[in-house]
């Protein structure tokens, strides 16, 4: 396998322009993770100031130097060709006799080819943006283009299998919803319909909190800490923490049991407020989240109430820009007590559905796997 560096292939495009009527303009910004370039929404009030910007063109390589460590690469699509960018955002057409489009699409998705940055990102030399010439620099794969082609078509194909199973997978959560509408109801049907009582009727309300960072030995042990960013919108349960409590920060904690629910009452956006996934074990938690520990419901017709309708706790807010759900709000939401028997024809129902979301998470991790396996070897010369 011939390696070269990207300056071979990469023409840096420098010309820049006036931008004087910023709020005629598209703008493109740059997905993390290899996500693609889109179009930048701008938020009312928020057009920028006339700048001196650059015009993207269809088929260029795009990065942003803020976010490359996080995978901010794209191609850019033709719909967003004649686009501005601010100088943050360097472009580059391609020697298209030297490198495949999609080829070179794949490599700078590869979280391989992130790593680099993100070592001078957080390494000795903590370069919190990459410059055009540290780019350029990164010697990468080159075979030859026909050789280029077929690696990028097996691993176009290894993509597509693992959007098609992505789908699948969102298709069979769906399901659940589905399920919960039609026994349950909407929130205006299901209110004609069943009997409602507060949250803090139903069972008890925990508030999570941080014990004190100031003391390392509260960290680093058996118990697991759950933030709000653990929460999902898919699949069952809570994803595994990342940071964890000592025996002696598990003493300073609040903890939540298996078949809680936990729900995201604090967030920088109203929108992320009332996540919810349910516990299949003991952890801790922080004081962005609220943990509903049922004493009158089931477990999981409790976790379906808060995905069914999440503006049940939005509505609770403060109203504030930034999302904010007290403890004595969270218990004062109202929400539906059909009779047992009903709750229980939807466990029996929902517990179908959730083996099948099972099945198909297992299905979309080793499509996963699959991929990163093959991009892994296709940048190292072995596919």
């Amino acid at each position: 396998m011939r390696w070269e560096t990207l300056s071979t292939v990469l023409i840096p495009r420098t010309e820049t322009e006036w931008i004087a009527k910023p709020e005629n303009e598209r703008f493109v910004t740059v997905k993390l993770r290899g996500a693609g370039a889109i179009q930048r929404s701008i938020g009312e009030g928020k057009t920028p100031r006339p700048f001196r910007g650059s015009r993207v063109r269809g088929g260029d390589l795009i990065y942003s130097r803020i976010d490359a460590r996080n995978g901010a690469f794209a191609i850019i699509p033709a719909d967003l060709d004649g686009a501005v960018v601010s100088k943050d955002f360097p472009t580059f057409g391609l020697d298209l006799s030297r490198v495949d489009a999609a080829y070179l699409t794949h490599l700078v998705r590869a979280p391989s080819f992130w790593a680099r940055f993100q070592a001078m990102s957080f390494g000795a030399t903590n370069r919190q943006r990459i410059d055009e010439r540290l780019l350029l620099a990164q010697r990468v794969p080159l075979p030859s283009v026909p050789e280029q082609r077929r690696i990028s078509a097996i691993l176009g194909e290894a993509d597509k299998l693992r959007s098609a199973t992505r789908v699948a997978a969102r298709a069979t959560n769906d399901l659940a919803h589905a399920c919960f509408l039609e026994m349950i109801g909407t929130r205006t049907i299901a209110r004609e319909r069943w009997p409602h009582a507060p949250i803090g009727a139903l069972g008890t309300v925990i508030t999570g909190n941080t014990p004190p960072r100031s003391n390392r030995e509260n960290y680093g042990g058996p118990l697991e800490w759950v933030k709000s960013d653990n929460l999902r919108s898919d699949g069952l349960y809570v994803k595994t923490a990342t940071e964890s409590l000592s025996a002696q920060g598990a003493r300073r904690a609040r903890l939540a049991p298996p078949g809680a629910v936990l729900v995201t009452c604090i967030a920088g956006s109203l929108q992320s407020i009332g996540t919810a996934s349910l516990l299949d074990r003991e952890v801790a938690f922080n004081q962005q989240i609220n943990a509903f520990v049922p004493r009158e419901l089931e477990p999981r017709f409790a976790l379906a109430i808060f995905r069914a309708d999440p503006d049940r706790v939005r509505e609770a807010s403060n109203g504030g820009m930034q999302g904010l759900v007290s403890k004595s709000r969270f218990e004062a939401v109202q929400v539906p007590v059909p009779p047992r028997e009903v709750r229980d024809e939807f466990v029996t129902a929902v517990s179908l559905v959730d083996s099948a979301a099972a099945h198909r998470s297992a299905s979309q991790r080793r499509s996963d796997a699959l991929f990163a396996s093959l991009q892994h070897r296709a940048f190292r010369g072995e596919l």
